[in-house]
C-alpha cells in the first residue's frame, strides 16, 4: 500500500496512524515526525519536508561530530 493511500484513509476515518520508517521521504508524508535516540524521544517536527527530516536525522546521529 502506498503512503498517500494510508494518509488519505487515516484522514477520512479521523483516526491516528503510526508508521515506523528510517526513510526521510516517507517521513515527509506525516503530519508529525518523532525522532527516537537511545530509546527516548529525541525531537519532533511537524509538517516537514524530506530534506528537513534528513537534516534532523544527521544532527541526532551520535556518531557524527557536532
Amino acid at each position: 500500500m502506498e503512503l498517500s493511500s494510508i494518509r488519505r484513509g487515516v484522514r477520512m476515518s479521523r483516526e491516528r496512524g503510526i508508521h515506523g520508517d528510517p526513510c526521510p521521504s516517507a517521513a515527509a508524508f506525516a503530519d508529525r515526525v518523532v525522532f527516537f535516540a537511545d530509546g527516548r524521544i529525541g525531537d519532533e517536527l511537524e509538517q516537514s519536508t524530506a530534506e528537513a527530516v534528513l537534516d534532523w536525522m544527521k544532527a541526532l546521529d551520535p556518531r557524527r561530530p557536532r
